[in-house]
């Protein structure tokens, strides 16, 4: 029932007296057709022929005088295909038509239809009543056997059979005579008569009640589905943030250990631990989200790509749409995602230092997560399956991710494939985040170094990365290579993540116009026009 309210939202009849009472026509509408017990039901739990129920409903629900409808019983048994076809065929006894592509039916539908076109190869096979159509065949020579159905027999006889190059050639040169002799006894066309007037014409939603239209459908026709799909993308967003948060607990602060945070000492090897942290979160731990959406969006494709195709709504109105609503939900599975571990790495409350870093930490990640999730819906979009769009994302992921400077030194990085950095997400998530990880440490220790004797002085081999500022030298993250970044680390650190987050927004929604402009829908409908 939602779903014919929002087709009667975004269209409805020409005439006034037509789309009166729309709620009126649609109960109707779901009572004639048998949609009675699942009007409230998600269109993904209907069955096949209740969802070819309810796009018929759609389509009649605008009272047209023509009717025009592609394969209407697609998927549906013989009883349920019985029945429509008897619907169809009462519709147009109240003065309209109804032109419909249909599989070839029993010989008890096929009764029910008054005139049949038969088509094979773009040419026409024949075109008239069906009560005719026996006669016809009969005169030029293709009687119909006894006891087979004609429509399964006439069909086999203008198909081309490609078992084998002699059949095809036999079939080929049927169609040929079946297509001329047609033409040449078909009746001619009948006088028209005088012009009459044209039916009205439907009556479209602008691109304003478009968006509104799209609103409502996605917060309240959606409604409580789409609360139940956030919380669980959350919950799963929370569990794997705890799980690595809890392989890294600790790393920054020891907050379950008062006697460490007396006097807090970091060994060496914590720098590989903080770089390790930031390269999980952003690389490996990532992925089952990226997973998860590019499964919702593959769900919806195909239902989105019909309805811009049947010119329900504007490509422009989807995009400002999803890219708008879906922000704040996708904004709040992210923080899921990123606040549990940071804090079980730890974080010390009392310093401002501590905090700031978090706080750019957050809004780096935002950015960070919210490209990655536009770069998912653009290969989703525009790949004809799921795996290659995964492993295409798969491929952009594990290239843009060496040349971070974790799995391979920057130093070392060949110059024919050093340039990757600057066009790597996660080589400029690092910069920031790496500079926020060692800018709070002072001192790194390394109690397990040997001890040595020097000029008669016995003492402790030293650290190779002394300090902070020393493990930012070692990753190739010196200062005047972040000077641009310098702001950022001064500014109010709400400013910067409301800077960040309008910067995510432009990209975003950006990313949704690349797919939209991209989508091959233009391309089907050029397909379907040539046909």
């Amino acid at each position: 029932r939602q779903t014919m309210l929002f087709h009667s939202f975004l269209r409805e009849p020409g005439t006034l007296t037509r789309s009166r009472d729309t709620k009126g026509r649609i109960n109707a509408l779901i009572e004639d057709l048998g949609l009675s017990q699942v009007k409230h039901t998600r269109i993904a739990d209907l069955t096949a022929s209740e969802k070819q129920r309810l796009n018929v409903a759609c389509h009649l629900l605008l009272d047209t005088d023509i009717v025009i409808l592609d394969q209407p019983t697609k998927g549906m048994d013989i009883f349920d295909t019985f029945f429509l076809v008897e619907y169809l065929r009462q519709w147009a006894a109240r003065g309209r038509i109804v032109i419909l592509t249909i599989h070839p039916p029993t010989y008890e539908i096929f009764t029910m239809i008054s005139k049949v076109a038969l088509i094979s190869c773009g040419r026409l096979m024949y075109y008239g009543k069906r009560r005719e159509m026996l006669s016809y065949f009969a005169f030029i020579e293709y009687p119909c056997p006894a006891y087979k159905n004609p429509s399964d027999y006439y069909l086999d006889l203008v198909t081309k059979d490609d078992l084998s190059p002699e059949a095809m050639l036999e079939s080929s040169q049927r169609i040929d005579t079946l297509s001329q002799t047609f033409r040449r006894k078909a009746p001619p066309l009948s006088d028209p008569g005088p012009p009459g007037m044209l039916p009205p014409k439907i009556k479209k939603a602008n691109i304003l009640m478009q968006i509104v239209g799209l609103w409502i459908r996605a917060l309240i026709y959606m409604y409580p589905f789409n609360v139940i799909n956030w919380i669980k993308l959350v919950i799963i967003a929370g569990i794997i943030s705890v799980c690595a948060g809890t392989v890294f607990a600790g790393i920054r602060w020891k907050f379950w250990d008062p006697v460490w945070q007396r006097e807090p000492e970091f060994e060496q090897d914590n720098v590989n631990d903080r770089v390790g942290f930031n390269y999980v979160m952003s690389v490996v731990c990532v992925w089952s989200l990226v997973l998860h959406l590019a499964a919702d969006v593959w769900r919806c494709r195909a239902p989105v790509a019909r309805d811009i195709q049947d010119d329900l709504y504007s490509k422009f109105a989807y995009i400002f749409t999803k890219s708008i609503y879906s922000i704040p939900g996708s904004v709040g599975i992210f923080v899921a995602y990123t606040v549990p571990a940071y804090l079980l790495a730890g974080v010390r409350f009392p310093l401002d230092d501590h905090l700031n870093y978090f706080y750019l930490y957050l809004g780096v990640m935002m950015v960070y997560l919210l490209l990655l999730r536009s770069i998912v819906l653009l290969l989703t979009y525009l790949c004809p399956s799921l795996p290659l769009a995964m492993g295409i994302m798969g491929a952009l992921t594990l290239v843009t991710s060496l040349v971070t400077g974790f799995s391979l030194h920057q130093d070392e990085l060949p110059p024919w494939i050093s340039w990757l950095r600057y066009v790597s997400s996660q080589y400029w998530l690092t910069e920031p985040v790496l500079r926020g990880e060692f800018n709070t440490v002072t001192n790194f220790y390394c109690h397990a170094n040997p001890m040595i004797t020097d000029s008669g002085i016995i003492k402790q081999i030293g650290c190779g990365i002394p300090t902070g500022t020393k493990a930012l030298e070692y990753y190739s993250l010196s200062p005047w290579r972040l000077a641009g970044l310098a702001g950022l680390r001064s500014a109010d650190p709400v400013l910067v993540v409301v800077i960040l987050g309008l910067c995510a927004t432009a990209a975003v929604t950006v990313a949704y116009i690349l797919i939209f402009l991209l989508l091959p829908v233009q391309a089907k409908q050029k397909k379907r026009k040539m046909q």
